[in-house]
């Protein structure tokens, strides 16, 4: 369930206060308003860029929301563990753990639906990232101890998050 707040409206020492407790559900803003999104176990990660937010949860659960429109436009119930997002320009990156190997999944969000574009598995746990250092036009950075790794992709083609 997706729920909008006027955040002018909000008194401060109620809501507004408790925004940072809330465990279960997962803040985002833009503008004047936003929104709560609510998962069934304590949320884990959270992103948001322009009018779009992704938040996950300990159990797996990936949701993302238009935070324009209150929309949900992705929710995916059974990653394995979620260990990072990075949220850019409609692309989502998420690095899921399933005990044994790390998976990329990159995403791409247009304004109505979410395409998974490509999943990269196999990736050693000691090197997946536990946090994206940069999520930008063409790549993404992490830092994984005293090694940085970079993954790369064309500027134009599927990525650039249109339906």
């Amino acid at each position: 369930a997706v729920r909008r707040w006027d955040l002018d409206k909000l008194p401060v020492d109620g809501p507004r206060r408790r925004m940072r407790d809330l465990g279960l559900h997962a803040c985002a803003c833009a503008g004047g308003g936003g929104f709560v999104v609510q998962h069934d176990d304590s949320v884990t990660h959270l992103a948001h860029h322009d009018d779009q937010a992704a938040s996950a949860s300990r159990d797996g659960v990936l949701i993302v929301c238009d935070l324009s429109s209150g929309d949900l436009l992705l929710r995916v119930p059974h990653y394995a563990s979620i260990g990072c997002l990075a949220l850019f320009r409609s692309k989502l990156l998420v690095c899921s753990d399933d005990g044994e190997a790390a998976t990329l999944h990159i995403w791409s969000l247009g304004a109505t639906k979410a395409v998974l574009v490509q999943q990269l598995g196999g990736i050693r746990k000691w090197n997946a990232p536990i946090s994206f250092a940069y999520l930008g036009w063409d790549r993404a950075i992490w830092v994984r101890g005293a090694t940085m790794y970079t993954i790369a992709w064309p500027r134009s083609a599927t990525l650039a998050g249109g339906d």
